[in-house]
Protein backbone atom coordinates (compact mmCIF):
# COMPACT_ATOMS: atom_id res chain seq x y z
CA UNK A 1 0.00 0.00 0.00
CA UNK A 2 1.48 3.30 -1.06
CA UNK A 3 1.55 6.18 2.04
CA UNK A 4 -0.43 8.97 1.40
CA UNK A 5 1.38 11.26 2.69
CA UNK A 6 5.73 11.70 2.53
CA UNK A 7 8.24 10.35 5.02
CA UNK A 8 8.99 13.46 6.97
CA UNK A 9 12.59 14.66 6.61
CA UNK A 10 15.35 13.49 9.65
CA UNK A 11 16.54 16.88 11.05
CA UNK A 12 19.99 15.72 12.17
CA UNK A 13 19.98 16.26 16.25
CA UNK A 14 22.99 18.92 16.75
CA UNK A 15 23.97 21.00 20.23
CA UNK A 16 23.28 24.59 21.06
CA UNK A 17 26.14 26.97 22.20
CA UNK A 18 24.09 27.67 25.08
CA UNK A 19 25.01 24.68 27.30
CA UNK A 20 28.60 24.43 26.06
CA UNK A 21 30.23 25.13 30.03
CA UNK A 22 27.54 22.73 31.85
CA UNK A 23 28.36 19.40 29.36
CA UNK A 24 32.11 20.02 30.22
CA UNK A 25 31.74 18.93 34.27
CA UNK A 26 31.94 15.29 34.23
CA UNK A 27 30.84 14.97 37.95
CA UNK A 28 26.74 14.95 36.58
CA UNK A 29 24.53 11.87 37.24
CA UNK A 30 22.01 11.01 35.14
CA UNK A 31 17.92 9.82 36.20
CA UNK A 32 15.81 8.61 33.98
CA UNK A 33 12.73 10.91 33.57
CA UNK A 34 9.07 10.43 33.27
CA UNK A 35 6.30 13.06 33.29
CA UNK A 36 2.29 12.85 32.61
CA UNK A 37 2.01 16.50 31.10
CA UNK A 38 4.49 17.70 28.19
CA UNK A 39 7.86 19.16 28.85
CA UNK A 40 10.23 19.85 26.35
CA UNK A 41 14.05 19.34 26.09
CA UNK A 42 15.91 21.82 27.15
CA UNK A 43 18.33 21.47 24.16
CA UNK A 44 15.65 21.61 21.96
CA UNK A 45 14.68 25.05 23.48
CA UNK A 46 17.93 27.05 23.26
CA UNK A 47 18.31 25.41 19.15
CA UNK A 48 15.30 26.65 18.52
CA UNK A 49 16.14 30.47 20.25
CA UNK A 50 19.51 29.90 18.11
CA UNK A 51 18.00 29.64 14.85
CA UNK A 52 14.91 31.74 15.14
CA UNK A 53 12.31 28.77 15.35
CA UNK A 54 14.25 26.80 12.35
CA UNK A 55 14.87 24.10 14.80
CA UNK A 56 12.15 21.41 15.04
CA UNK A 57 10.07 21.43 17.76
CA UNK A 58 10.72 20.30 21.00
CA UNK A 59 10.83 17.06 22.05
CA UNK A 60 9.99 15.11 25.13
CA UNK A 61 12.14 15.21 28.62
CA UNK A 62 13.74 11.52 28.74
CA UNK A 63 16.70 12.06 30.93
CA UNK A 64 17.77 14.38 33.80
CA UNK A 65 21.09 15.42 34.17
CA UNK A 66 22.26 16.65 37.73
CA UNK A 67 25.41 18.96 38.37
CA UNK A 68 26.89 21.48 40.78
CA UNK A 69 26.43 24.04 38.11
CA UNK A 70 23.02 23.18 37.03
CA UNK A 71 20.23 20.89 36.20
CA UNK A 72 19.07 20.04 32.67
CA UNK A 73 16.58 18.02 31.45
CA UNK A 74 16.99 16.37 27.77
CA UNK A 75 15.38 13.91 25.70
CA UNK A 76 16.46 11.19 24.47
CA UNK A 77 18.60 12.02 21.36
CA UNK A 78 20.22 15.17 23.09
CA UNK A 79 21.04 12.77 26.20
CA UNK A 80 22.99 10.45 24.00
CA UNK A 81 24.88 13.21 22.18
CA UNK A 82 25.67 14.76 25.51
CA UNK A 83 26.88 11.32 26.99
CA UNK A 84 29.21 10.81 23.99
CA UNK A 85 30.77 14.12 24.36
CA UNK A 86 31.60 13.89 27.91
Amino acid sequence: MMPMFPEPEQTPVVLSRHFQSLRSTPDATWKKRSYRAFRGCDECYWLQHETDGAFHPRRKVAWQRMAVAGTVELCTEHARLWKEST
